[in-house]
């Protein structure tokens, strides 16, 4: 699910238990709640109970919006997230920059530091994502990454990039590519599903999809019928061998867009959807992106222009895209809100 930017995977393990993977906010709500939790409680699931994991795939603010109100709704809930999140250095720089994150716009960051407060008053221990982790049995859940090799270099980013004694506060940012993202399997008898985050490609061994892959392939991991495309089916996150070690053929796909930047830069791009169907059986989307709305006279571009002022369409609509499978069948989708199929 999403609103063209955010996203948040809600899956029914089984036998009314449930998890859910990062968080976005439903702009349409009046007060801002994380949407899987309005999904979750639409579905009378009670939250105090049944949410049995939650995870954070990684920092970025599309991923992590309304996180806190999340673990908070869901007190029996474990939450997991990479290892690289959980250290003391890690911890120290979200509470440095916590404090200015009012004026840094550095979301990512208190959301974290909620999270990270909530599990401390609770007495909680994070699971911490790694290569070949199982975090839930019957269904197997696992994750896949970061590599240790990629931990490392975020952990140098961190000590970069954590303000010293009177240096002023500024915006987190998370660092490209992205160093921490977890790839997830949810392995159920008769299904199997790949959640591939913002996961990207690198020429590196000892990172991005070519680490996940030979990790999965040495420690054995049922291919997915099912994937949730990763870094919003962009260029940067295809891979051959999540295809070939990791999806059976033609698979499921889902996108979920990233709705910010020069529009024509937005993933996915219509390359990018055409490169994504010829590898699945059908493929479908959250939103689409947006743009500015009425054209606009040259006359008003160039006093816009002159102002340094940009326009957007602010009418977001949630799109959710529900894929459903029973024993013996096959998967059955439905789309609502601004979702579509390609």
């Amino acid at each position: 699910m999403g609103p063209g930017h955010g996203e948040a995977v809600v899956i029914h393990l089984g036998n009314g238990r449930w998890m859910v993977v990062d968080s976005c906010v439903d702009l349409d709500d009046a007060n801002r709640r994380p949407a899987p939790l309005l999904y979750l409680s639409a579905l009378g699931v009670n939250l105090n109970e049944a949410v049995e994991l939650i995870v954070a795939s990684h920092w970025d603010d599309d991923h992590t919006q309304g996180l806190g109100v999340l673990v908070d709704a869901c007190p029996k809930a474990l939450f997991s997230c990479p290892s690289s999140l959980t250290g003391r250095e890690f911890d120290k720089y979200v509470e440095r920059l916590s404090a200015g994150a009012g004026t840094t716009q550095g979301a990512n960051v208190s959301e974290f530091r909620k999270v990270l407060d909530l599990l401390a008053d609770r007495g909680q221990t994070v699971l911490r994502a790694g290569p070949g982790r199982q975090v839930l049995t019957a269904p197997l859940v696992r994750t896949w990454s970061p590599s240790d090799h990629e931990q490392a270099l975020f952990m140098e980013f961190v000590a970069q990039d954590t303000p010293v004694h009177a240096q002023g506060y500024r915006m987190a940012v998370p660092g490209s590519p992205n160093l921490t993202s977890i790839v997830v399997t949810i392995e159920w008898p008769e299904a199997c599903v790949l959640l591939g985050g913002d996961m990207e490609a690198h020429a590196d061994c000892r990172r991005g999809w070519i680490a996940v892959a030979s990790e999965a392939t040495r420690l054995g991991v049922r291919k997915g019928d099912l994937v949730k495309i990763p870094h919003h089916g962009s260029n940067t996150g295809h891979h051959a061998r999540m295809w070939t070690d990791m999806l059976l053929e033609q698979p499921m796909a889902a996108i979920v867009p990233y709705g910010r930047g020069p529009l024509d830069t937005r993933p996915p791009k219509s390359s990018d959807v055409r490169r994504i169907r010829k590898l699945s059986r059908s493929v479908h989307q959250t939103a689409r992106h947006r743009t500015s709305g009425k054209k606009l006279s040259p006359a008003m571009r160039l006093a816009l222009e002159a102002g340094r002022i940009r326009l957007s369409d602010n009418t977001v609509r949630m799109g959710l895209v529900r894929f459903r499978k029973t024993p013996g069948a096959a998967w059955r989708t439905e789309v609502f809100g601004a979702a579509f199929r390609h």
